[in-house]
């Protein structure tokens, strides 16, 4: 059975992001490679880790998300700067 999901996703690029549905976010994991999505998805649907939320799955291209930067309003406050000009 996860051989045959792994192979449906076999034409994405990864990293993929494997989701279950019931889960709110909670129950997702991203994979870099084939291997790492067999594995999850063996987790998941053999084992039933995420019990009856396992039973409905998004697997997705995974965005990796924007660069954060650490701000630090006391340390970086130039606006009492451009006030006082």
């Amino acid at each position: 059975m996860t051989t045959m999901v792994a192979e449906r996703v076999m034409d994405k690029n990864f990293p993929v992001r494997v989701v279950a549905f019931g889960t709110q976010g909670k129950g997702s994991v991203v994979c870099l490679n084939m291997e790492e999505l067999t594995k999850a998805l063996k987790e998941v649907i053999v084992d039933e880790k995420l019990g009856r939320a396992g039973r409905v799955l998004v697997i997705e291209q995974f965005e990796k998300p924007p660069a954060t930067i650490e701000w630090d309003r006391n340390k970086n406050d130039d606006t009492s700067q451009e006030q006082s000009r």
